[in-house]
């Protein structure tokens, strides 16, 4: 039997902490470097991972799914929808 390591990831609601850091932040660009910073973590917790599995609620409309696509280039991602990703779509 062959070990297949997953990478679980759910309820990162990107849209919102997007839109929480560029209120709250100094300038612009720190909160996209912070932005950044939270894609380079999700990275880092899929290192090593055969497939990530992103269970609902990334962030609003497709954004979620051009985010994992730009994420994870290098393996397969299952985007199972969560409610978030319906919200004003």
């Amino acid at each position: 039997m062959t070990a297949i390591r997953i990478a679980v990831l759910s309820d990162l609601h990107l849209d919102i902490r997007r839109r929480h850091l560029l209120r709250s932040a100094a300038s612009e660009a720190e909160a996209l470097a912070a932005y950044d910073e939270l894609t380079e973590q999700a990275r880092r917790t899929a290192n090593g991972a055969d497939v990530v599995v992103l269970a609902g609620d990334i962030a609003g409309g497709t954004a979620g799914l051009e985010w994992a696509a730009a994420t994870f280039k290098d393996r397969p991602v299952l985007y199972v929808a969560g409610n978030h990703e319906f919200y004003r779509y």
